[in-house]
């Protein structure tokens, strides 16, 4: 199968039920048990070690610690003509979630919630299938009026992020589909309001 087709499979089941998992009714309970087991996708390449390795962890402070990428966030502004939606989204290692949305967007304010650590661990998989460390730093077209997404990688937080720039959708596919299963985790979040 090919880089696409792979994306293309694992995007369309990412957003079927990419942040799905069984809720704990008691939060410190939640934090005792370990995750549900994913299998690691046919193919895998790279990401099989530390994948494999974050699926075998019996807790799930080990299945996180396991994660190499301390941080994703996705940025979209709309066009420079201010009609369009606005957001941010920020997911980490450590389970924060966060969401910040203009006016326009579906969302709008501040949010805070937590992602799962199989989700963001799927997500940290399909950053190394997608070849996005290989990606160009930017991508655009030559209409000034496109919306632009941002997506940055920290592997620490102390370090800089990886940062590929898409203006006008002129990037690859599997750019739109790493945007895309940000979008599809994000949406599965339980967002409280947040200042």
């Amino acid at each position: 199968m090919s880089r696409v087709g792979y994306l293309a499979v694992v995007l369309g089941l990412g957003l079927l039920g990419f942040a799905c998992g069984p809720a704990a009714s008691d939060p410190a309970q939640q934090a005792d048990e370990r995750p549900p087991r994913a299998a690691l996708p046919a193919g895998s390449g790279e990401g099989a070690g530390w994948y494999e390795q974050a699926m075998a962890a019996t807790t799930e402070a080990d299945l996180r610690a396991a994660i190499p990428y301390a941080r994703i966030e996705l940025e979209h502004v709309g066009s420079a003509l201010g009609s369009w939606p606005s957001y941010s989204v920020m997911l980490a290692r450590d389970g924060r979630a966060e969401y910040s949305g203009n006016e326009r967007a579906a969302r709008t304010g501040r949010h805070v919630g937590v992602v799962e650590p199989v989700a963001y661990a799927r997500l940290c998989l399909l950053l190394e299938q997608a070849g996005f460390f290989e990606m160009d730093a930017r991508y655009e077209t030559h209409w000034s009026c496109e919306p632009t997404d941002q997506l940055r990688v920290w592997r620490a937080e102390d370090s800089p992020p990886t940062v590929v720039e898409d203006r006008g959708s002129a990037g690859p596919l599997s750019l739109w589909g790493l945007r895309a299963a940000v979008e599809g985790v994000a949406a599965n979040l339980a967002w409280e309001a947040s200042g």
